[in-house]
């Protein structure tokens, strides 16, 4: 989910094969640092207020790009599982970030 200035309560989704639209919707982004938030295990974006609170304290101070990553239907128990989805989720961040600087 992509959180900018212009919209720091309206998330965008990116998906790492679809950021065409980033560019022409956000002319700024690559002018603008990147954050990327990633919680841990049993986190949940929607449920979990300090996501939230991290991103809008970025916002206040500067004019960053803010990506929360919700990765919440495979950080649950087992926490064996939800260990070895890290690596997916690592992997899928690499692609988003990839992709986004192609862009």
């Amino acid at each position: 989910m992509l959180y900018t200035k212009e919209s720091p309560n309206s998330a965008v989704l990116l998906d790492a094969r679809h950021t065409d639209t980033v560019g022409t919707k956000w002319p700024l982004f690559k002018k603008r640092p990147t954050k990327i938030i990633i919680h841990g295990f049993v986190d949940d974006p929607a449920k979990e207020l300090w996501m939230k609170t991290m991103k809008t304290e970025f916002l206040k101070h500067h004019d960053f790009n803010i990506i929360i990553v919700d990765w919440h239907h495979g950080n649950q128990m087992p926490y064996t599982q939800a260990t070895a989805n890290t690596r997916l989720v690592g992997a899928q961040v690499a692609l988003l970030i990839k992709q986004l600087k192609v862009r």
